[in-house]
């Protein structure tokens, strides 16, 4: 299992890595099964699934499968092929990717994906000439609209390509983690980056700013706008108050003694009751609350 997801009506679902996905009532404890040999979802191999507010899902698979992105428009209907859309690998499209680690819903009907050796890719799925207020046109992809990918940030280390995580940041900027996390604006009319707005890699001094490890597996935005990057050795927290940006970092006891000069960048405030290992996913309450953190070891809740 190396997804899980949520929906609006409160179904949690639970990926199947090489069998599909399980949908769990927790009203009423019923489990389906949402299978990829019986459905017309074409790739099984599942790393990711993200929730449309409107209750479509998107499946998001390896490198491994025909489709590298299922999308399930009722999902009360999953074993009605026509309810299923598979996106395009090619370009104008996902393009001739990798993996495809996340997506996120910028508005209603815009969405990002990030394709491992591609970068960041843009899909307006009402076009041109419909927008966000217009009944979603899922199913008829002759209005669709592929932007080209994102493959640089100006001004930032931080690779597109290579990004694990995707995040909206409350002022409509996105986040982007994968070596290191950036925030960045976009101009749709011109289909480019105007600017990256800020940018954070690995610390590698007591008096400079980073986080805990360059290698960003998952971040989030809580109901404060602050950003939480999860990275294979811990949690970083990065909030910008009248214009000063700190980042607080986490680590379990384990991986602070691992490398002898985390006693010099961090003092030992840094160490919190984590679950250790290598973290890998994270998601965020409805209301933005509540953190879950996943790792090797197990999960943590954080409030």
């Amino acid at each position: 299992m190396l997804a899980m997801a949520s929906d609006p009506e409160g179904n949690i679902w639970v990926g199947q890595f090489g069998r599909g996905a399980l949908i769990i009532n927790p009203d009423n404890g019923v489990i389906r099964q949402v299978h990829h040999n019986v459905t017309g979802m074409v790739g099984g191999r599942l790393l990711n699934m993200v929730a449309h507010p409107d209750g479509t899902m998107l499946f998001l698979h390896d490198r491994g499968e025909d489709a590298l992105v299922d999308v399930l428009v009722d999902p009360e209907n999953f074993t009605d092929d026509n309810n299923w859309l598979s996106l395009p690998r090619e370009l104008p499209g996902l393009g001739n990717g990798l993996d495809v680690y996340d997506a996120l819903v910028e508005r209603n009907d815009v969405i990002w994906f990030a394709v491992g050796d591609v970068g960041l890719v843009r899909w307006d799925i009402n076009g041109d000439n419909l927008g966000p207020d217009d009944e979603i046109t899922w199913l008829d992809t002759s209005d669709d609209h592929w932007y080209s990918a994102v493959t640089s940030l100006p001004f930032s280390n931080s690779d597109p390509k290579a990004a694990t995580g995707l995040a909206l940041a409350p002022d409509g900027t996105i986040w982007a983690g994968g070596n290191g996390v950036a925030r960045f604006s976009y101009n749709e009319n011109l289909g480019v980056v105007t600017r990256t707005e800020e940018t954070w890699g690995q610390k590698s001094s007591a008096f400079g700013t980073g986080l805990v490890s360059g290698e960003v597996t998952d971040i989030s935005v809580d109901l404060n706008g602050d950003l939480w990057v999860a990275t294979t050795l811990g949690l970083n927290r990065v909030r910008t108050v009248a214009g000063e940006t700190t980042i607080d970092v986490y680590m379990d006891v384990e991986n602070y003694l691992s490398d002898s000069s985390f006693g010099i960048l961090y003092s030992t405030n840094a160490i919190v009751p984590l679950p250790g290992g290598t973290y890998r996913d994270m998601a965020v309450s409805q209301d933005g609350a509540t953190l879950l953190v996943s790792s090797d070891r197990g999960a943590g809740l954080i409030n």
